[in-house]
């Protein structure tokens, strides 16, 4: 990924090492695929990067689309959790680390949330080539 802001969305791994069994699993909002931060050719390069992070069998990512039924949900902020152990949240002025049992339950349980009204398999990658369509 290049250092532009990254789009709202949330991240479960597994582990904080990358090996072969390492298992990542990400929700991402349609709304953040169309996101145009840092022009075109830059998009078209980050969605193509994520089709291919799609194609990995040890990542799963799913696109929640714009119609999803979020009325019981707070809105959420971008975070990610490690190994059910730390939790980093990205806010506008300070990324956190969370890191008691309580509050890492409630980032699990809003994943497990999002991760329900999310689309996977030929689904998701059908969005985001979508969003790169658009891109004119």
């Amino acid at each position: 990924m290049t250092t532009w802001r990254r789009p709202s969305r949330c991240v479960w791994r597994s582990s904080r090492s990358c090996t072969a069994t390492t298992r990542s699993r990400s929700c991402w909002k349609q709304g953040a695929l169309r996101k145009h931060i840092g022009g075109a050719d830059m998009m078209a390069g980050q969605l193509g990067y994520l089709l291919s992070a799609m194609a990995l069998p040890s990542v799963s990512i799913g696109i929640i689309p714009e119609d999803a039924d979020r009325s019981s949900l707070w809105p959420v902020e971008g975070f990610f959790l490690y190994d059910g152990h730390t939790v980093h949240v990205e806010l506008v002025s300070a990324h956190l680390a969370v890191t008691q049992k309580h509050e890492l339950a409630m980032y699990a349980r809003t994943f497990t949330d999002l991760a329900e009204l999310a689309v996977y398999g030929p689904a998701a990658p059908e969005l985001v080539m979508a969003a790169i369509e658009s891109l004119g």
